[in-house]
């Protein structure tokens, strides 16, 4: 099992995978952890719309902290569009 992001190569498409699969086995409280980790992240992978839609995170929807990740990662991409038509780089 994965505990910290260091510990694996980074790859957004493989975070998904890594995610939906502690949805399924029950380990919600991991996948929550990984996933509030990377909804900070730019990458498309853990958009708005991606978050709210992806049938593979259904086993987090009923936990408020998903609603937060929601919230925090919509903040993080309203401060990207900001810094993008202020035409200033928007990645961390």
């Amino acid at each position: 099992i994965i505990r910290r992001w260091d510990d694996y190569v980074f790859l957004p498409r493989a975070a998904v995978g890594v995610i939906a699969t502690y949805g399924r086995i029950g380990e919600l409280e991991a996948g929550l952890d990984l996933l509030q980790e990377l909804a900070e992240r730019p990458n498309e992978q853990f958009s708005v719309t991606n978050l709210r839609l992806s049938p593979a995170l259904d086993p987090y929807r009923d936990d408020p902290r998903f609603d937060e990740i929601i919230e925090r990662r919509e903040a993080f991409e309203a401060e990207g569009r900001r810094k993008a038509e202020a035409g200033r780089p928007w990645l961390p």
